[in-house]
């Protein structure tokens, strides 16, 4: 028995300094852990500060973007409007393409003194001065049909008075005419 006793008191004595060894172990690791630990927290708390830092800058970034994307759209849109216009322009027809002008040749001809020389090539220019030169044509035209109206009264007022007054000597002639028959029919009878 005395071997089983042993080896019991050895087991014991085992036991005893493996929770010894094991205490110390612990102390040595906690001690050890204790900085480790504050060190991982550090580095946590860094990490978490600087996930903060980009998503902020993410989010700064973010609302940029965006502002930049709005204004490429508005930009895009009034691109879109202002090229509807330009179209809707182009495509007008107004009165002034149906109106019978005279051509460039016949501009030249007969506007020769107060047209500038030589005519602009510009497009828009010509037809300025095309337009203008048929305004002072039709201003003429409109003063010519006036004074020739104030003519045609005149001489409808002047017809007037010749018809009375042929009116009156027709009506004389015919009273003559009276008058000579009896005349006439007195002598044929006498």
């Amino acid at each position: 028995m005395s071997t089983s006793s042993t080896v019991i008191s050895l087991l014991q004595n085992l036991s005893s300094e493996l929770v010894t060894n094991q205490q110390q172990q612990q102390d040595g690791l906690s001690s050890q852990a204790g900085p480790l630990f504050a060190n991982l927290n550090s580095h946590l708390r860094s990490n978490q500060q600087q996930a903060k830092h980009a998503k902020q800058s993410v989010q700064q970034a973010r609302l940029v973007m965006e502002t930049a994307h709005i204004r490429l759209q508005n930009l895009k849109f009034e691109q879109g409007h202002l090229e509807r216009e330009i179209r809707a322009c182009l495509e007008y027809e107004s009165e002034y393409q149906t109106l019978p002008l005279h051509s460039v040749q016949e501009l030249q001809q007969l506007a020769a003194d107060s047209l500038i020389d030589p005519l602009p090539e510009d497009e828009h220019e010509l037809m300025l001065l095309r337009l203008k030169f048929e305004l002072q044509e039709r201003i003429r035209f409109d003063e010519e049909k006036k004074q020739l109206g104030v003519e045609k009264q005149k001489l409808v007022k002047e017809n007037e008075v010749k018809k009375n007054r042929l009116e009156d000597l027709e009506a004389r002639l015919q009273e003559f005419v009276k008058s000579a028959r009896a005349i006439q029919d007195r002598m044929v009878e006498g």
